[in-house]
């Protein structure tokens, strides 16, 4: 919007940025920078900058965004490709884990990614968290196989908060390292990543 004083800046003017994103078909990206520019607004609004957020009033002006489904894995072929990836990965041995783990616990992506050292048995081979949504306590049964592999991660990342730490120890791996590990072809990667490690992991 170049040199506009963020005050002076309307409802066209943000359509006409958004505008143009849409018509370079990223209208996924088109609807986050609407997201970020109201965003912006805001803290103008509150720092005395400005004295409104144009954006509520775009309201319905751009398309909405598509959901997509990806189908969770049942081909025999597709799911022994997966575990056979899963299988020969050669990175890091917290990202190893987590991959080993997912088709062992059935238990959503982020939930195993942000998994805490705190909420495991290992001698009663038992998982506890609660699920923040409802507020409810779910207990996950530990297989002998799962047991063995926390054993073998809790010698390097039990001293902190999280079972699959990342780079920065304070904080669980990240999306994006599993999703990168999975040497697959892209529909398997696609629904391995948001379907059946989301549907069984």
């Amino acid at each position: 919007m170049g040199g506009k004083a963020i005050a002076e800046i309307s409802a066209p003017d943000v359509l006409e940025v958004l505008r143009r994103i849409e018509k370079r078909g990223a209208l996924e990206t088109a609807h986050r920078a609407k997201g970020n520019i109201s965003q912006i607004m805001r803290y103008a609004i509150a720092t005395g900058r400005a004295d409104r957020d144009p954006c509520p009033d775009l309201r319905g002006a751009l398309p909405p965004t598509k959901e997509n489904n990806f189908p969770s894995i049942t081909d025999p072929v597709k799911v022994a490709e997966l575990l056979r990836a899963i299988d020969a990965f050669k990175g890091t041995f917290v990202v190893r884990c987590a991959l080993l783990l997912a088709p062992l616990l059935f238990v959503r992506p982020g939930k195993l990614r942000r998994a805490e050292w705190a909420g495991f048995d290992l001698d009663k081979a038992e998982w506890r968290y609660l699920v923040t949504k409802t507020k409810t306590e779910h207990s996950v049964p530990l297989a002998a196989q799962v047991v063995s592999i926390l054993k073998e991660l809790y010698a390097l990342t039990g001293h902190g908060r999280y079972v699959f730490s990342g780079r920065d120890p304070k904080k669980a791996m990240s999306e994006a390292a599993v999703n990168a590990a999975l040497p697959t072809g892209p529909s398997v990667r696609a629904a391995a990543s948001k379907s059946m490690i989301s549907s069984s992991w």
